[in-house]
């Protein structure tokens, strides 16, 4: 017996050190299988915006199908699958998709700017008021795309009522916005000649010319761009973006903007939403990396830093 007992501590010491060695190894593996797992999304949901961009909408979205099986809850995912279905006017799939997306994500405009886009494709004016004002509470743009709705109902006075808190509560990007938005107001309520002093007023302040052709934003972006009044490349970008969806000089001006307004993050997604639809313009990808790698720096997210130098370096070999 005395043997027996002076064996057991042993065996105890014995079991405690493989019971640690086999925790470690299982969370190794949980390491790499979570890397493994959040590289294949990533390979998918770029493989499915470059399908996208070049009109394969049903290998797009078996491609983002695959990313669901990887990360359900991700709304992005949702969001581009909404626009797919969108574009192929099946606007059942399309409402499931963007709300999952807009519920997951209150504060980010773009989905709900989408969602209000395909209440209007519908003529649902109601619907698209409604959400805006379920979600008027996460940032000043989409109090703007609320007051826009205000607008198109003929509710003039609480459009203007939505555009003047706006312009005082928030910084010189809102403000020229709430402008805009303000112009288009008065156009509908007021004397053409009192429109037309309010719009040379508008010019003496740097607003300009508006413009609705891809070379008239171009222009007007390069020209803001090498100025450096980044708010203002932001929101021209913004437009531009709107207006003409599948042009990448746009996305990179936008996320040029957002890099130099704070937003480095959203600068990201932004270029890489543009790179899904270049096609041959080694200039303009090196300009997309160059922003991604100042906005990863700002990040302090050294691993995708050195992806980003290794994409740069191919482009010049």
């Amino acid at each position: 017996m005395k043997v027996v007992y002076s064996i057991r501590p042993l065996i105890l010491a014995a079991i405690f050190c493989f019971t640690g060695v086999l925790c470690a190894q299982v969370e190794e593996n949980a390491d790499i299988t979570t890397e493994v797992v959040e590289d294949t999304f990533q390979e998918n949901f770029f493989e499915a915006l470059k399908q996208k961009g070049i009109g394969n909408y049903d290998k797009a979205l078996h491609y983002l199908t695959q990313c669901k099986s990887l990360n359900a809850g991700e709304p992005a995912v949702d969001f581009e699958m909404g626009r797919i279905y969108l574009l192929n006017r099946d606007y059942m799939a399309a409402e499931d998709h963007l709300l999952r997306a807009v519920k997951a994500a209150p504060s980010n405009v773009w989905y709900l700017n989408e969602t209000v886009h395909l209440y209007l494709e519908q003529n649902a004016l109601d619907k698209a008021v409604a959400i805006t004002e379920e979600y008027q509470d996460q940032g000043w743009e989409q109090q703007l795309i609320m007051a826009g709705l205000y607008l198109k109902k003929g509710d003039e006075d609480k459009a203007l009522a939505i555009v003047e808190r706006v312009n005082n509560n928030h910084g010189p990007l809102a403000e020229a916005a709430a402008h805009r938005m303000k112009l288009s107001i008065m156009e509908k309520t007021e004397p053409e000649e009192e429109v037309q002093q309010e719009a040379e007023t508008s010019a003496t302040r740097g607003e300009g010319e508006e413009g609705n052709t891809p070379d008239h934003f171009r222009r007007e972006l390069k020209t803001l761009a090498d100025q450096k009044r980044y708010d203002r490349v932001l929101l021209k970008s913004t437009d531009a973006v709107s207006n003409f969806p599948a042009q990448p000089e746009f996305y990179y001006y936008r996320a040029l903007g957002l890099l130099h307004t704070g937003d480095p993050e959203q600068a990201v997604a932004v270029a890489e939403e543009g790179l899904a639809y270049l096609l041959e313009n080694k200039e303009l990808e090196l300009r997309f990396f160059q922003i991604m790698k100042e906005a990863y720096t700002e990040l302090g997210n050294e691993d995708k830093i050195k992806e980003i130098d290794s994409k740069i370096e191919q482009l010049h070999n």
